[in-house]
């Protein structure tokens, strides 16, 4: 592996080898003239300039610092389906759009450089109540919680603060297009010696009879609400756990490939040949390309965006846009996160228009191991 140590750091020639990798000797003194850190070894929590300063974790750290490694997060409400040779899923295109934002920086897979604003979006989009979590305390998804939440025999909190018996859940595509619903009975609480609360009755179905007035059996596909399911889950006993996933996402591409959403073309001289071919369209040449000089990222992108006006493209004009930037060889987007964007500098988010481009390697603190899964992982024997 070449010296990875920054010019800044020294020229020595001098090369050391510190947990199997070579590490200019500037770097290693520093690293020696450090005080020790508290966690001894990797810490996730820190950047990856700060584990390389940390002597137990600089095997980890190294490992991290190759070309192509940009470290990024999502926040999601959803569990990703895992796949042969993804563990905790994939990125997928037809999820694309719907979570916040709008799209606002063009179409495609929004990641952050910065594990903070994931956590907004997470937080955002998942709500802030505990949910019903899986033996291995992840959260469980939408169906799954529906399944959990209306188990045949049970009481539920009904429409206008009424209760209901679930008769039957029925999985699969319902007459309305959603993949679920479930069949329930209006109920009344028997009040009587045999419980002392609401919560005591709920644990009682047969201390519940059928309503009078409203005691025919109805079918609906209503998701329970963040309260119901922090109440029944109390209720029932269940594990509960943070809503939603903060995921860590290794970005394959290099942030030079990217188009900088804020800055001028004229500074991004790589991209120039791509911006032009992706700018074409079959029938056109050249001197069909505007005046692209006083262009920035955004203007550039807005501008293909709206090129794509008149075409029969089998889409929306942004994922027109972002298509056509993907085959000419520009793979996403950068640009400045808001706690970033007043100061001009800071933490970026990522636009990557082609979920190839992104390996999902950890969720909610956890990393994956064996190596084969993760790109930062270091090989242990």
């Amino acid at each position: 592996m070449p010296d990875v140590a920054s010019p800044s750091w020294g020229t020595d020639p001098q090369l050391l080898l510190a947990g199997g990798q070579l590490v200019s000797a500037p770097l290693t003194n520093a690293l020696n003239a450090l005080p020790s850190f508290e966690t001894g070894a990797y810490d996730p929590q820190r950047s990856l300039r700060e584990n390389a300063l940390n002597p137990a974790g600089i095997e980890r750290a190294i490992s991290m610092l190759q070309p192509g490694a940009i470290r990024a997060w999502h926040g999601t409400p959803h569990l990703f389906e895992a796949e042969a040779g993804a563990p905790l899923g994939r990125f997928r295109e037809e999820a694309i759009g719907s979570g916040e934002g709008a799209q606002a920086y063009g179409w495609g897979h929004y990641v952050a450089g910065n594990p903070k604003v994931a956590e907004e979006y997470q937080r955002g989009l998942a709500g802030v109540r505990p949910v019903p979590a899986d033996e291995a305390g992840n959260p469980l998804g939408y169906l799954e919680t529906a399944k959990k939440f209306y188990e045949p025999g049970t009481i539920v909190p009904g429409y206008g603060g009424n209760f209901d018996r679930v008769l039957k859940f029925n999985e699969g595509e319902d007459k309305f297009g959603g993949d679920w619903s479930v069949d329930v009975q209006a109920v009344v609480p028997n009040w009587g010696s045999k419980f002392k609360n609401l919560g005591e009755a709920l644990r009682d179905p047969e201390a519940w009879t059928s309503s009078k007035t409203d005691f025919r059996p109805r079918n609906h596909f209503t998701q329970p609400s963040e309260k119901e399911l922090e109440y029944v889950g109390a209720v029932r006993g269940w594990q509960m756990t943070k809503p939603g996933a903060l995921m860590e996402v290794h970005v394959l591409p290099e942030e030079h490939e990217l188009l900088d959403w804020d800055k001028p073309l004229a500074k991004q001289p790589q991209h120039h040949q791509s911006l032009q071919k992706a700018y074409l369209k079959p029938e056109q040449t050249l001197k069909d390309l505007p005046d692209m000089a006083n262009w920035t990222g955004e203007d550039y992108y807005r501008n293909l965006q709206r090129s794509y006006g008149g075409y029969d493209y089998p889409s929306t004009r942004e994922e027109a846009a972002s298509k056509a930037l993907h085959e000419a060889g520009i793979p996403g987007i950068k640009y400045l996160d808001a706690g970033s964007r007043s100061a001009g500098k800071g933490t970026s988010n990522y636009v990557i228009f082609d979920s190839s481009n992104l390996r999902i390697v950890g969720r909610n603190g956890q990393r994956l191991e064996p190596v084969d899964y993760d790109p930062f992982a270091v090989e242990t024997k």
